[in-house]
C-alpha cells in the first residue's frame, strides 16, 4: 500500500514538471490510431449497409436499380422486334460498350465488327425504328458508331408524312441538337412534324425516326431554309442497337 502511494506520489510530480509529457503521447499517439480505424471502419460499414439496406418501399436501392436496367432492356428489345417483323432488311444486335473520350466528339463503341459481318457506312437503329447514327470505322470485333449530334454527322432526310421525298440534310450542332438544313422554301415547315431517313443512301433504310421539329428557321432572303430538331431519346442513355445489312444489290 506504501509503495503503491509513493508510485502514485512520484508519478503525480513527474507530470507537474512534464516529464510524462513524452511517455504521454507514446501511449496516446497509439490510441489515437485505433480510434480513427475504428471511426473509419464504422463509416465502411454505414456506408455498406445503405446499399443494401431497404428503403421506405421496402426494396434495396441496388437490386431495384438492376431491376430498373432489365426492364428498360426488355423495352428496347421488344421494339427493336417490332420493327424488325415490319421491314425487309436484316440487322446485327449488339451492345454498347464504350464512347468517345473526346469530348468534342459523340461516338459510341459497339461490341459487333467485321467479324459479325458489320460494313461502314450502315446504320445504327435503337428501340423501334430510332435513327441513332452511322457505323464510322469497322475493327475486328468492335465497331464506332457516329451519333447524329456529332458536327460530322449528315444523313439525307424527310418528313414522315411524305417520305417518298427528300426533304433536306439533318445535321449534327456540335453536341448542340441536330438541324434540318437545305429544305426548299416552297415546303412548309410545321412543328413537332416528324423527321426520317428518306432511304436515298445505301445502308441506311427509309423511315427510321431521327427527330421531331421544334422550330422552323427561315428568313425571306434565304434560298432554303432549316429547322432545329427534337432527338427522340438521348443517345447517352442508349445501350442496346440493331445495325443494318445492306441490302444485296
Amino acid at each position: 500500500m506504501i509503495f503503491l502511494s509513493a508510485t502514485v506520489l512520484i508519478l503525480f510530480v513527474l507530470h507537474a514538471y512534464g516529464l510524462l509529457s513524452a511517455v504521454e503521447g507514446f501511449i496516446q499517439r497509439p490510441l489515437n490510431e485505433i480510434g480513427y480505424r475504428v471511426r473509419q471502419s464504422m463509416t465502411i460499414l454505414q456506408n455498406s449497409s445503405a446499399d443494401t439496406a431497404a428503403d421506405d418501399t421496402g426494396e434495396i436501392p441496388v437490386l431495384r436499380a438492376e431491376r430498373d436496367r432489365l426492364a428498360e432492356e426488355n423495352t428496347t428489345l421488344k421494339g427493336q422486334l417490332a420493327f424488325k417483323e415490319r421491314t425487309t432488311h436484316t440487322f446485327i444486335s449488339g451492345r454498347v460498350i464504350g464512347a468517345s473520350p473526346d469530348p468534342g466528339r459523340n461516338m459510341l463503341l459497339v461490341d459487333r465488327g467485321r467479324a459479325d459481318g458489320v460494313l461502314a457506312g450502315s446504320a445504327v437503329v435503337a428501340g423501334d425504328g430510332i435513327y441513332v447514327g452511322k457505323v464510322q470505322a469497322v475493327q475486328e470485333n468492335s465497331s464506332t458508331i457516329l451519333l447524329p449530334n456529332d458536327n460530322r454527322s449528315k444523313v439525307i432526310a424527310a418528313f414522315l408524312s411524305d417520305a417518298a421525298k427528300t426533304r433536306g440534310i439533318v445535321e449534327g450542332q456540335f453536341q448542340l441538337g441536330l438541324q434540318l438544313s437545305f429544305v426548299p422554301t416552297n415546303v412548309t415547315i410545321l412543328k413537332d412534324t416528324v423527321v426520317v431517313t428518306s432511304g436515298r443512301e445505301r445502308g441506311i433504310p427509309p423511315g427510321l425516326v431521327i427527330g421531331s421539329v421544334a422550330e422552323g428557321r427561315t428568313q425571306s432572303t434565304d434560298l432554303f431554309q432549316s429547322a432545329a430538331l427534337t432527338p427522340p431519346l438521348d443517345y447517352d442513355t442508349v445501350s442496346l442497337v440493331a445495325i443494318v445489312k445492306p441490302l444485296p444489290q
